[in-house]
């Protein structure tokens, strides 16, 4: 019986957190995980950094829930 392995992602919404969430996305290292990606909004979020975590969202499928 193979192991289930999952891997949680915190996004925090800068630049860094972005590629990694891309390199995660593409690599080959994780395509056998079930990755779940969090987005922590704290309310103090400045609006170019939700708009560009909305369109990470939107763009990978990431599943925030942002609309």
């Amino acid at each position: 019986m193979e192991k289930i392995k999952n891997l949680l992602v915190s996004f925090s919404g800068g630049r860094s957190s972005g590629m990694m969430t891309k390199h995660i996305l593409e690599s080959q290292k994780y395509k056998d995980y079930n990755k779940l990606f969090v987005f922590a909004n704290t309310g103090k979020e400045r609006p170019e950094t939700l708009k560009f975590v909305n369109e990470c969202d939107q763009n990978w499928s990431l599943k925030f829930g942002l609309g």
